[in-house]
């Protein structure tokens, strides 16, 4: 698979946990002064979350590329970016609501990261 984010070239073979939770439909039920029922439909048109991650035997990342990562999830103010994954391009950004970056060394003093996990929204 052909990951990116704002031209990083990221692991290919990390998972998108959260590819199939999220529904492009949004439902509210509430009952009028009356108490009728009052249904509201409507198709959401941001706000689908993107949880990227790796194992402790896959998608490993260097140092270099966790320095440049980091440095976009600490980017202030918070900046919109492209992640192509999959053929598609998504602007999104890291989410505010989670640990938006995390990942570990493979062992100590190494240059080598491994359970990495990006998590991010779109917008």
């Amino acid at each position: 698979m052909n990951i990116s984010l704002d031209g990083i070239t990221l692991p290919g073979d990390l998972v998108w946990e959260d590819r199939y939770s999220w529904s492009k439909h949004a439902h509210n039920e509430s009952r009028g002064l009356t108490g009728s029922l009052i249904i509201e439909d409507s198709v959401k048109i941001s706000g689908r979350h993107f949880t990227l991650a790796g194992g402790s035997n896959f998608a490993w990342i260097s140092k270099a590329m966790m320095d440049q990562l980091k440095a976009k999830e600490q980017a202030d103010p918070p900046v919109d970016m492209t992640l192509h994954l999959d053929g598609v391009d998504y602007t999104v950004r890291w989410r505010q609501d989670a640990v938006a970056f995390t990942a570990s060394p493979t062992v100590p003093n190494s240059s080598k990261f491994n359970n990495v996990a990006m998590r991010f929204i779109e917008v």
